[in-house]
């Protein structure tokens, strides 16, 4: 604390507060309004809709004057009401406040000035701006607002937050205020302000240039924008799907469940299912596909199982969140080490860890079946190093990695939730290898081992094991990878991304 005979800091002044409060809300709200394409179109279409406003108030202003002030305040209200849920949306986090208030205005304001000028054909056609209501509703709305329910079991039930949020409402609301419009001038109802009197042809040639011009330009850029906004959502979804499998079986994956043929037809019901899977696919026929994904057979590829130590004795001592954020940090750390040499991720399965090297080559990848085995134990090695400076809730993490060489298919297994994997002898053989090795060590076949003497020789150090003992495989020999020499590149750059709350 300051000294007695010191004054402390000044207190800031309220004006200063206000003034920094203000400037902090205005770059929320500028901020906020970046993040999306969706703010992006909504900025536009609004510039055009004020546009075309003000264009109306000044020419309403200049024909009518003072005399007819409600008349002329419809398309100023419009304009206040829209920057004034803009403002609320961009600093309070609003949802839809300013597609609502559009498509609100939008079809209510055009009727009181058609009423007002006395008309359809006074008032430049104007209702017509209600058409552009539903689908600014629709094109405008974010895409947040749909919730999974898991109350009656059915993960596939949605259910929308308000009838807000359906297109249905909006259709009939923009549909009754069209009628109503219609009804009152076929029977003559004058606006607020009463009769405005002769319109001049100037400013009907304006209104009308305003619809004719506006409204068509108006939907196409909804319509647009709503396209690119799918478009994004769709790279998305592709992006996630391509992390999961590879891009060439998603892309038949989906070309088999659009039905083109009775065997990637879905089952309707269970009964339907059992009888389709019994009748589907001969076992001695493998040139058949199962939901329009053909298998692959690879004669020789690289499997690494990692397997995390302990994990049994960590899951009884910790809680749950615990257990998820240490599998979590760990993981990253095998993702990271998996995209680092090439290999492809297929799965994870509780504590352990499944990738292969040198699968990339069935779906058109030549480059990746070099040095398979080689990528394989740098994957071990790399994953050993940084988990050495893993910690997990109940002290140092250790890791173990198998490795084995061989033959396999790849394909998709399934018909709910659709797994892509590999299939052959040498998945079970990695599993025994990383089973059958102490803490903090890699173990691989005979196979892996001449494999990797043959493409990259005296650059990793090995020990031989005999006489070890696998289930279902029997005695068998092994190598250990102990370390690395000559020029292995080990100590590239690893950074830990945390996880978002």
């Amino acid at each position: 604390p300051p000294p007695r005979d010191e004054p402390g800091p000044a207190e800031p002044e309220p004006q200063k507060l206000a003034k920094d409060g203000m400037s902090a809300a205005i770059k929320t709200a500028l901020d906020s309004l970046r993040k999306s394409s969706l703010r992006r179109y909504q900025l536009i279409g609004l510039a055009l809709c004020f546009f075309v406003c003000l264009n109306v108030a000044g020419g309403m202003i200049t024909v009518l004057g003072g005399d007819k002030p409600i008349l002329v305040l419809c398309p100023i209200t419009y304009v206040v009401l829209c920057s004034t849920a803009l403002a609320a949306e961009g600093c309070f986090g609003c949802k839809n406040l300013l597609a609502n208030t559009h498509s609100f205005g939008v079809i209510l304001l055009p009727i009181l000035v058609n009423l007002g000028f006395g008309g359809f054909g006074n008032s430049g056609g104007v209702v017509l701006w209600g058409l552009t209501g539903p689908i600014s509703a629709i094109a405008l709305r974010s895409k947040h607002t749909v919730d999974v329910v898991d109350q009656s079991g059915a993960p596939e039930m949605f259910v929308r937050k308000s009838p807000l949020d359906r297109p249905l409402f909006w259709f009939l609301f923009s549909t009754a205020a069209a009628a109503i419009s219609l009804v009152l001038e076929a029977a003559g109802v004058e606006g607020p302000d009463g009769d405005p009197g002769e319109v001049p042809l100037w400013f009907k040639l304006i209104l009308t240039g305003n619809t004719v011009l506006g409204v068509p330009t108006l939907i196409l850029f909804l319509l647009s924008g709503s396209g690119k906004d799918v478009e994004e959502g769709c790279k998305a979804n592709w992006n996630l799907l391509c992390s999961i499998m590879p891009a060439t079986v998603i892309s038949e994956l989906l070309a088999g469940s659009s039905g083109s043929s009775s065997f990637t037809q879905k089952p309707r019901d269970r009964n339907t299912m059992f009888k389709d899977i019994n009748t589907m696919v001969p076992y001695s026929d493998c040139s058949r596909c199962r939901l329009g994904v053909s298998p692959r057979h690879l004669d020789c590829v690289t499997i690494a199982f990692a397997d995390i130590v302990g994990f049994t004795v960590l899951c009884t001592k910790c809680t749950p969140l615990e257990v998820l954020k240490f599998l979590d940090d760990a993981f990253e750390i095998l993702d990271w080490c998996t995209d680092s040499t090439g290999l492809t991720k297929l799965r994870t399965i509780g504590d352990g860890y499944l990738a292969v090297s040198g699968l990339k080559v069935a779906f058109g990848t030549p480059a990746d079946g070099e040095a398979h085995a080689f990528r394989a134990a740098i994957f071990g090695l790399r994953a050993l190093r940084l988990f050495g400076a893993l910690v997990s809730p109940l002290g140092k993490a250790e890791l173990r990695v198998g490795l084995a060489s061989g033959p396999v298919v790849v394909g998709v297994v399934g018909i709910a939730q659709p797994q892509f994997d590999v299939v052959g002898s040498i998945a079970n053989e990695a599993a025994r290898m990383q089973q059958m090795c102490d803490p903090m060590q890699v173990q691989c076949n005979p196979d892996t081992y001449n494999l990797i003497q043959a493409s990259n020789p005296d650059q990793l150090v090995f020990r031989r094991r005999s006489g070890v003992v696998m289930k279902n495989i029997g005695e068998t020999q092994t190598y250990v990878l102990t370390s690395k020499k000559g020029n292995v590149e080990l100590e590239e750059a690893y950074h830990h991304q945390p996880a978002k709350a």
